[in-house]
């Protein structure tokens, strides 16, 4: 200490200025090495997601389905079958589907199959938010689905009008095997979204159907085609 003393005394008093600058400098630079320590520990790592995945605390649940997702942990996929399946809250339900959706869409699309309606719905509102173009999905596999599900995807057609659904919604309004109010609501969202590209089939629907209301609902969507 008496040497440090001594070296310190004998420096010019410019170099004591730079001599205590580099001890600031040092101890700054291990202030800032426990910091980035302590900050390093706080962020969650795969195994405490996953822990809190069963959390009773609701936002801490919250974040870590939302949170498995965004890391897209494929890990987390049993938790969150096991949220959508079992939970009884609606909204938790919703993150983890979304979730899910992003880790692995196939996996989403399982559901739809689903006995239990509250899923499937959940599943269908959940495809469109993660991507609109899951709508063309729905759409060209629509035989496969029962009714409800049927009048939810028509619902999201109409929701979100595509010119190019109007060939899609001919099909469902031609086949005569369909149930009459999913082919009088697909002729209905043809007038909306329908144009002249489809008028030769609207007329060959008219002169070819037996169901009188199905046949005014088919005038009235030609003659709104050809006012326009």
């Amino acid at each position: 200490m008496e040497k440090l003393k001594n070296f310190y005394n004998g420096l010019p008093k410019k170099k004591r200025i730079i001599f205590w600058v580099s001890i600031a400098f040092i101890v700054l630079s291990f202030v800032e090495i426990g910091i980035w320590k302590k900050t390093r520990s706080k962020i969650p790592t795969k195994k405490l997601y996953l822990k809190k995945l069963k959390s009773p605390n609701l936002q801490e649940k919250k974040s870590a389905i939302y949170g498995v997702g965004v890391k897209n942990m494929k890990e987390a996929i049993p938790a969150l079958k096991e949220i959508i399946e079992k939970d009884p809250d609606p909204t938790l339900k919703r993150i983890a589907a979304y979730s899910l959706g992003r880790i692995d869409r196939d996996k989403l699309l399982g559901y739809l199959s689903s006995q239990n309606k509250e899923i499937r719905d959940i599943v269908i509102e959940t495809l469109v938010k993660l991507d609109k173009k899951n709508i063309d999905y729905l759409i060209e596999n629509f035989d496969d689905f029962d009714i409800d599900m049927k009048f939810k995807i028509l619902f999201y057609v109409e929701k979100y009008s595509k010119p190019y659904y109007q060939d899609k919604l001919m099909n469902i309004a031609e086949n005569k095997d369909e149930n009459s109010g999913i082919r009088k609501k697909a002729i209905t969202l043809i007038g909306k979204i329908g144009n002249r590209e489809v008028e030769n089939r609207l007329w060959g629907l008219y002169y070819s159907e037996k169901d009188e209301k199905i046949k005014k609902i088919v005038k009235d969507v030609i003659e709104k085609i050809e006012g326009e």
